[in-house]
């Protein structure tokens, strides 16, 4: 499953680098990409994702980091499935709302867990 760390990894990396460099742009790309897919099919593909990383657990470095990261998915896809549609709803209008600066953190972090999962594979 190293692959699946390497595909994530650098998914995350280039993501998060973008974000920090065109906050503005990609607000706007996260608004056309969350409006156009229903949160349901967005939940099942965070449960997908973190099953997959739990999967990898067995052959990588950083097994407590990627089995966190695992969970969290799994508990935001359950949560997009199983909430009410007004609390999903309200989270994704905060979110699409929220500051530029919050984007930039956010870039920061996603950049560094991308480096983290691509350091785990080896």
């Amino acid at each position: 499953m190293n692959w699946f760390l390497a595909l994530l990894g650098y998914f995350w990396f280039f993501l998060g680098i973008a974000t920090i460099l065109f906050a503005k742009s990609i607000r706007k790309y996260y608004g056309i990409f969350i409006e156009g897919n229903h949160p349901k099919s967005m939940g099942a593909l965070a449960i997908l994702v973190g099953g997959l990383l739990i999967a990898s657990i067995a052959n990588c470095g950083y097994v407590p980091f990627v089995l966190m990261l695992g969970i969290i998915q799994i508990v935001k896809g359950l949560y997009l499935l199983f909430a009410p549609p007004k609390y999903v709803n309200a989270l994704i209008k905060w979110w699409l709302g929220t500051s530029v600066l919050i984007y930039r953190l956010w870039g920061i972090a996603t950049a560094v867990m991308g480096l983290i999962l691509l350091k785990a594979r080896l």
